[in-house]
């Protein structure tokens, strides 16, 4: 019908005189993204998130074009080439379950010209279960997708709190020791536990994910604070301090006084809530 397609020759904006009027054109967006084919990306961008979701791992490398360049969201990671992509989504999957990617925004990609390109960007909330502790974990991300003339994602980044994900993702089995020590010998009981048979072994026990020492020179009380996978494995590493090891009864418990709370052990605990 006449007047209703631009010619090669017409601007796309001056075809449109009521969007001219109000500041926007169209040649950006409507057109351009039909010529670089965004609706076709857009929805291998969503079947990537579903097969996310669905742990469809080899429907995702399907997508990828076989020279695809993918950004870690962890904080240093190097680039990853096709097979590095792979270990990384495989290692998602094995995490966790009930992978959801919710409250999503997508988003055409535009160039530093400011024009459409064909990428696709999105922003979601990302919730799933560890396999192993059952901590539920959300979080806030962000992921763009670039693709070649086949319409194979060439680009994919990531952005989100890679580390705050993974420590969420273990469930807190925190420990609490207090130890009193006698008169005059704190700076000695420090430099028992600060030794390579006191905390650093410890730290090194299979299990133990954190552990902290710090000190309250008014009370002379020395404390300990750790977080282990679970309570088994931290009952597995007391069993053999009190029964095996021999550091706790010859090193330690000479410089503690003597009295019948010198060592207090708190644990398990419960309710754990971080905010």
């Amino acid at each position: 019908m006449s007047g209703t397609t631009p010619s090669r020759g017409m601007s796309r904006c001056a075809s449109y005189p009521l969007l001219v009027l109000t500041g926007f054109c169209l040649s950006g967006f409507a057109f351009a993204s039909e010529d670089l084919n965004y609706g076709g990306n857009l929805e291998k961008a969503k079947a990537f998130i579903q097969f996310q979701e669905q742990e469809r791992l080899e429907d995702q490398l399907n997508l990828y074009a076989s020279e695809v360049v993918v950004q870690s969201p962890q904080y240093g990671a190097q680039d990853l080439d096709f097979e590095g992509a792979r270990d990384m989504l495989a290692e998602y999957h094995s995490i966790f379950d009930d992978m959801r990617f919710s409250d999503a925004s997508w988003i055409p990609g535009v160039s530093e010209s400011g024009s459409l390109d064909g990428s696709v960007s999105v922003f979601g909330t990302w919730t799933g279960r560890n396999v192993s502790s059952g901590a539920v974990v959300e979080l806030n991300s962000y992921h763009k997708f670039e693709f070649n003339s086949e319409g194979k994602i060439i680009s994919h980044e990531d952005y989100f709190d890679f580390g705050g994900m993974m420590a969420a993702a273990v469930m807190n089995h925190p420990v609490v020791v207090s130890l009193k020590v006698r008169e005059g010998q704190l700076a000695a009981a420090i430099s028992a536990l600060d030794s390579p048979e006191g905390l650093p072994l410890t730290r090194d026990w299979p299990g133990c994910l954190s552990l902290t020492r710090f000190v309250h020179e008014a009370t002379n009380t020395i404390w300990v604070i750790a977080n282990w996978e679970s309570y088994q494995a931290y009952g597995e590493y007391l069993d053999w301090r009190q029964s095996t090891d021999t550091f706790v009864s010859e090193k330690l418990n000479p410089l503690l006084e003597d009295v019948g709370d010198a060592v207090a052990i708190i644990q398990p605990n419960s309710f754990i809530k971080e905010f």
